[in-house]
């Protein structure tokens, strides 16, 4: 309450500090700095930023899920799963970074899942390029298997046993998004290090950091969405041999309603 009092007063102090002057406030006015002072700060507010200046936009979101496990062949205990932290920054009107850093099982395990800079050229909104460590463009659950999205703790079959949950890339992206009334088209296409050698023994650790083979995964996905109805058709291709032993190709649908 001595709060709310203390704001109330202030406010009430002003206001009629306010009244008691003209409409505007001359250089002989005993609180035309004060005055000056409120609205350069409120046209700070509704000026836009300069970019590359300390004043920079940048967004700072994340998350974190805390697990309770009592299973038959685990001890029981809480599991603080994830703790991801995002920034997006603003480097210039037609450029942006984005980083990802995610804090696994309290710490265990440390890992940089995203850093990389998207360019919008200016000759077309529609069109944004990648250059990176990204999550690989392919199916939908990169978008929706994290919290608050998925209000479950399990990772999709998919992501346990096929491709390596939170795949992320190294390398450059293309995308395109159709801009206007729906149906909305997306497109998106990356060459990348690619899937290493060891993904039919171990899919987790398969992801590659950097290339250390002599091909290249071309991987994409095109998607349409109509009104609360979206879907897409995604592949993705390696190759880590002569032989092609260890090679790979993935094709996957997905379909979702909202």
């Amino acid at each position: 309450m001595g709060n709310t009092i203390q704001i109330t007063f202030a406010l009430g102090l002003l206001a009629s500090q306010l009244g008691a002057q003209d409409p505007v406030p001359t250089e002989q006015s005993q609180d035309s700095t004060l005055v000056d002072s409120i609205l350069g700060e409120l046209e700070g507010l509704e000026s836009q930023a300069e970019y590359g200046s300390q004043n920079s936009f940048v967004g700072v979101h994340g998350f974190f899920d805390l697990v309770y496990r009592n299973g038959e062949n685990q001890g029981s205990g809480f599991d603080l799963h994830h703790a991801n932290l995002l920034l997006d920054v603003a480097v210039s009107q037609e450029a942006d970074v984005r980083m990802e850093f995610e804090w696994e099982h309290g710490g265990d395990s440390v890992e940089v899942d995203q850093v990389y800079l998207e360019y919008h050229p200016v000759v077309d909104n529609n069109l944004s390029i990648a250059m990176g460590r990204f999550y690989a463009p392919f199916g939908m659950e990169r978008h929706v298997w994290y919290p608050p999205a998925s209000r479950t703790i399990t990772r999709p079959l998919t992501f346990r046993e096929i491709v390596p949950g939170n795949w992320y890339e190294t390398g450059a992206m293309v995308k395109w998004r159709a801009d206007g009334e729906k149906p909305l088209f997306q497109i998106e296409a990356a060459l990348t290090n690619g899937l290493g050698a060891s993904l039919a023994t171990d899919v987790r650790d398969a992801r590659q950091s950097r290339n250390n083979n002599q091909n290249l995964m071309i991987s994409g996905r095109a998607g349409v969405n109509v009104k609360s109805v979206s879907g897409g058709v995604s592949w993705a291709s390696g190759k880590y041999d002569q032989d092609s032993q260890n090679a790979f190709s993935y094709l996957g649908i997905d379909l979702a309603a909202t």
